[in-house]
């Protein structure tokens, strides 16, 4: 994710947060059954969705400190 696509989510809402890790879990999950059946052979997509979803998990952590 780019510094402005961040920047962008840190003003988003714990919930909205929350539905967007949703949907990037089950998008990891589905390259991670193309790439295993060979439909996907670009493997740091998967590297880039864990790596986007482990810094949503972060901001709403964050978020959740603050208000917490």
């Amino acid at each position: 994710m780019a510094k402005q696509n961040l920047a962008d989510l840190r003003k988003k809402e714990v919930a909205d947060l929350a539905k967007i890790i949703i949907e990037k879990r089950k998008e990891a999950i589905e390259q991670k059954i193309e790439l295993g059946m060979g439909k996907e052979k670009n493997v740091r997509k998967i590297k880039n969705l864990r790596r986007e979803i482990a810094q949503l998990i972060t901001i709403s952590k964050e978020k959740e400190a603050l208000n917490g």
